[in-house]
């Protein structure tokens, strides 16, 4: 396989997803209607996230590598979290830190769809696919486009089952990268014996570890199957190989979970409980790659061993997903590599027998056709961040009076302080002020569904004020920010009380310190109590 081919399929495949997953933020940004501001961010899937890997930037630019929880209030232990974002803050502590989010993505694209490509070709081994397999991987998605918003369909509507977010997200697309060159250099050391295919094998999944600790258990499965069911000879040294490898990922997985234990802040990411996806919405997000994956399942006696190696790895990842764990779901990433290529080996197959005599015009043609069909949601996807562009989505554009706050706390209030503010401006400060926050992610803030109620019954006022007084003291909360969403909260559970009226401006324990139209800053002072 010519080189030059495969850098050039690498470079067109990146270039275009490099365009899919960045042009809408410019566009969005082109398009910010009067009165708003760009948030900086044009995002698909959850927007709240992406400010959080932000939020780990901006925290390493001005506090260091070791991340504290910036979506807690209560003081928390320093720990290894985000380590590529954190690690970038606190590389380049000047530049936007957006901007260095973007610019991760772009550089974990490119290793990812190296990875694809490469391994692909590993595979695959047919010249004329070159081009078309990795852009195949990279936009594979299943019948989403048809079914989104009525029924739903794990490509459109799972984050991470498709490639999309792992492009989106860099930490992702690193981590994934690694966990398939590990699958691919430990299947290669298995058929070869070459001690380099195993040392990178290793490597990649030590770093697949540190992000991901629970892929372990997909790694041992897959490979524990294919060990058994393998119809080459396996030797005592690879037995032994599979085993050590085993032994020395438990002890990385261990040394991070020993890591996340020791800031039991981020319990609600170790310990969240995310629902399974049903059969239906699984066999909707493989769509046409589901034609592959039965043709292979059913003639599981009669596979080459790359056949076998890749429909158990798919086997494998689809019985996990449906597991008794929080994180169940996230078992699937990765699992259009291996479908991808199955698609690509039985559309070779099909070329082969219908047009015999021209097949490489049939093989083409079906590739392309398969490329169509299956990118359509990814390309859904695409137009529909534009047209979102049209409209005032709040995860694109602030309101001008509320993006006057945001500056306001950035420049003006001391950094790492804790403010008190709604969902959605909680989850924006971490990543535009580098403050921390009583409540601003479903997740990352622990207990957040009390947190949720608590902040709902001081903004509603029913608290007395020396119950207002006790919760601010009692969460370390430094400022209180009140605008268009505090509101909301206020009118909603006093709408049959004409004559309510805001107390927080009349509290002795809270100073003003911002006001405009719509948006108001106060200070807490411990230091006066409630009358």
């Amino acid at each position: 396989m010519s080189k030059l081919k495969i850098i050039l399929a690498i470079a067109l495949t990146s270039t275009l997803i490099v365009f899919l997953n960045l042009y809408p933020h410019w566009h969005a940004y082109l398009q910010t209607p009067d009165g708003f501001v760009f948030s900086k961010q044009a995002t698909w899937f959850d927007p709240w996230d992406i400010n959080v890997y932000v939020a780990a930037i901006r925290w390493g630019q001005y506090q260091g590598f070791l991340m504290e929880n910036m979506y807690d209030s209560q003081s928390n232990q320093a720990i290894v979290y985000y380590p590529l974002y954190t690690a970038t803050g606190l590389l380049l502590p000047k530049i936007e830190p957006f901007l260095l989010f973007y610019f991760l993505s772009i550089v974990s694209t490119i290793l990812l769809v190296s990875v694809i490509t490469i391994g692909a070709n590993k595979f695959i081994k047919e010249e004329k696919a070159i081009i078309l397999a990795p852009l195949i991987t990279a936009l594979a998605g299943g019948w989403g486009f048809l079914t989104y918003p009525y029924i739903f369909s794990l490509d459109s509507s799972m984050t991470s089952f498709t490639f999309h977010s792992a492009f989106q997200r860099p930490h992702e697309g690193l981590a994934l990268a690694a966990y398939l060159a590990s699958f691919i250099c430990f299947y290669k050391y298995l058929k070869n014996k070459q001690l380099r295919c195993l040392v990178g094998s290793f490597f990649s999944l030590t770093l697949t570890l540190i992000f991901y600790p629970y892929y372990l258990v997909s790694f041992f499965a897959i490979f524990f199957f294919y060990l058994l069911f393998s119809k080459k000879k396996i030797n005592y040294t690879q037995i032994t190989a599979f085993i050590g490898l085993n032994i020395l990922g438990t002890t990385v997985a261990l040394l991070m979970q020993n890591n996340l234990s020791r800031n039991e802040s981020f319990s609600g990411v170790v310990s969240q409980q995310l629902e399974n996806p049903t059969v239906l919405s699984l066999f909707s997000g493989f769509g046409l790659f589901l034609i592959p994956i039965f043709y292979y399942l059913l003639s599981f006696n009669k596979l080459k061993e790359k056949e076998l190696f890749l429909i158990i790895w798919i086997g494998v990842d689809m019985a996990l997903a449906f597991s008794p764990v929080g994180y169940a779901r996230f078992f699937l990433r990765g699992a259009f590599f291996p479908a991808s290529v199955l698609m690509i080996l039985i559309i070779k197959k099909v070329s082969l027998k219908v047009f015999p005599d021209q097949f490489s015009t049939g093989f083409l043609v079906l590739l392309i056709s398969t490329l169509t069909i299956t990118s359509m949601t990814n390309l859904s996807i695409f137009a529909q961040r534009l047209l979102e562009a049209e409209t005032t989505n709040s995860w694109y554009y602030l309101p001008n009076n509320e993006y006057q706050a945001l500056e306001f706390i950035q420049e003006e209030i001391p950094h790492s302080s804790v403010i008190l503010a709604s969902y959605h401006f909680g989850n924006l400060l971490p990543a535009h002020s580098n403050q921390k926050v009583f409540f601003g992610h479903l997740i990352q803030t622990p207990n957040a569904e009390e947190k949720q109620q608590q902040l709902i019954n001081y903004y509603s006022q029913t608290l007395l004020p020396e119950e207002s007084y006790q919760f601010l003291l009692n969460n370390k909360i430094n400022y209180i920010y009140y605008g268009e969403q505090e509101n909301e909260i206020f009118e909603q559970l006093n709408l049959e009380d004409e004559e309510a009226t805001l107390l927080i401006d009349n509290q002795p324990f809270v100073k003003k310190i911002f006001e405009n139209q719509t948006s108001k800053i106060f200070q807490f002072l411990p230091d006066i109590k409630p009358l």
